[in-house]
């Protein structure tokens, strides 16, 4: 099994994971989210839309930004 959740509980190095709820690739069903909150390196993000990496590759900022590097940089004090 690939499944990261057997893993979770053992990383030691702050991860933020960042998905779309309606992901066809990735379903929210497919994301470990009771291992995710047992560990206070992880921290995960869904949106409720974007797709497969939709936000990523479409949702830009007015400067040309796109969504998560507005949003890591908006919060990468609470991440640290």
């Amino acid at each position: 099994d690939a499944s990261s959740k057997y893993k979770l509980k053992d990383l030691r190095t702050p991860l933020l994971a960042i998905s779309a709820m309606d992901d066809p690739m990735v379903p929210c069903s497919s994301i470990p989210l009771a291992e995710a909150r047992r560990n206070e390196y992880v921290l995960v993000v869904q949106t409720k839309y974007g797709g497969h990496i939709g936000w990523a590759s479409s949702a830009k900022q007015a400067d040309g930004r796109k969504w998560c590097a507005e949003w890591v940089c908006s919060n990468v004090s609470a991440l640290i």
